[in-house]
């Protein structure tokens, strides 16, 4: 059970999702036979417990007592809990996805010829994925699929809306075909400056050049933009031109892609800084602060450790202090993975040795070590704190502290 892709597949599962899983097998619904559950619920005690499976014989008879051992029916048990598995995965994402659960009703709708409330039902759709926040690749392309929904209905309505609803729905098609192609684009040169290797990119880009249409999507051009500059990262005024949309359409197009773009942007400055170009860490701050402004630092309410702990750093050599303040206040409790608090500390020690505080440095910086359980802001920590103590000249505790930091090293 430990082992091969039904264990590893449900080794992926989080403690909520676990639960979860053990709610679908219970349903009838979902689920009709014991031994899949009960082979499940094995399966979660041993993940529980840290313990090792049962051999397959000793399994055998934990999920199926009293039956003669057979490895055919204990493999066709395990593909049949596999294929459970699958169904939960998709259940979970369907019951979490608004917008295509909308468009399924309208779909059940077309498939059994219901007439009266289809439009209602149709009207809503739109109106619910123009609220959703979606990825605007996204919302043309369930757009798209709710006109195409509506083609059908009008069809067996035999109404002489299809020219109309053809045009609008090959808009969308086009919108959604035009945005993804892009992106696609923007990730593959993104790899090649990461990786160095140079991807297939021909047909995408002929793809790009005949779809001019969509260029009016804030969220297009802005990936058009960001295309650019990775295509040229010496042109300094395609950056411009970056920036210049950022600041303008940043905050008002969907959440997930406009972090990415930003994102885009974020790595693309690293990239110049790491070339020598330091007039980028200004550009960097400025990106930050757009983002803090627009609500796009935090994924799922909660700010990625790395980031937290670039953006003080970026701050820090900006010697804006005030602002580094002010994200410690905001994003301190918010880091995620972050239990103990050791981001928070961490970072406003280094502000605090910045500033020249060494007293109040040191203090944050010891509660770092004494918390334990995180090695990296353990090093850090450590090595911030020698340099208070050679900082106020104290000879003896950086002595004793490195001999400790060789320890722990």
């Amino acid at each position: 059970m430990n082992s091969g892709k039904l264990g590893n597949l449900l080794s992926l599962l989080n403690e909520r999702e676990r639960t979860r899983m053990h709610e679908f097998l219970q349903s009838p619904y979902f689920n009709r036979s014991q031994p899949i559950l009960r082979l499940y619920r094995y399966w979660n005690q041993c993940q529980v417990a840290g313990t090792e499976a049962l051999e397959d014989q000793a399994l055998f008879e934990e999920v199926l007592p009293g039956q003669k051992y057979s490895s055919v029916k204990l493999k066709n048990l395990k593909a049949a809990l596999q294929r459970k598995l699958d169904a939960f995965f998709a259940q979970e994402v369907f019951q979490n996805d608004e917008g295509q659960r909308s468009l399924a009703v309208l779909h059940y709708l077309n498939l059994k010829n219901e007439e009266k409330y289809f439009p209602y039902y149709a009207e809503r759709a739109s109106i619910q994925l123009n609220s959703l926040g979606l990825e605007r690749a996204q919302l043309e392309l369930l757009a798209f699929r709710v006109q195409d929904e509506e083609l059908d209905f009008s069809s067996r309505q035999g109404s002489r809306t299809e020219e109309f609803g053809s045009a609008k729905t090959y808009k969308h098609a086009q919108s959604f075909f035009y945005l993804e192609t892009l992106k696609y684009l923007v990730r593959q040169e993104n790899n090649v400056a990461i990786l160095g290797s140079l991807p297939e990119t021909e047909q995408a880009t002929k793809a790009l050049a005949v779809m001019s249409e969509g260029e009016e999507l804030a969220e297009a051009s802005l990936y058009h933009a960001l295309l650019k500059v990775f295509q040229a990262p010496s042109d300094r005024a395609a950056f411009d031109v970056l920036v210049q949309g950022l600041s303008e359409q940043g905050g008002k197009i969907a959440a997930v892609d406009a972090r990415e773009v930003y994102t885009g942007a974020l790595n693309h400055c690293i990239r110049q800084i790491n070339h020598g170009e330091t007039s980028f860490l200004n550009e960097m701050l400025a990106l930050y602060k757009e983002m803090d402004m627009h609500n796009l630092l935090q994924v799922n309410a909660l700010l990625p450790a790395a980031q937290f702990k670039n953006m003080v750093s970026l701050g820090l050599r900006c010697a804006d202090f005030d602002w580094v303040q002010a994200m410690i206040d905001k994003y301190g409790n918010l880091v995620a993975d972050d239990a103990q608090g050791n981001a928070s500390a961490f970072n406003q020690g280094v502000l605090f040795f910045f500033q020249g505080d060494f007293s109040s440095a040191e203090k944050f910086l010891n509660k770092v070590l004494a918390a334990y359980d995180d090695v990296f802001y353990g090093l850090d920590a450590r090595a911030y704190l020698l340099r208070v103590h050679y900082e106020t000249g104290n000879v003896l505790g950086m002595e004793s502290l490195a001999e400790s930091f060789k320890m722990f090293l």
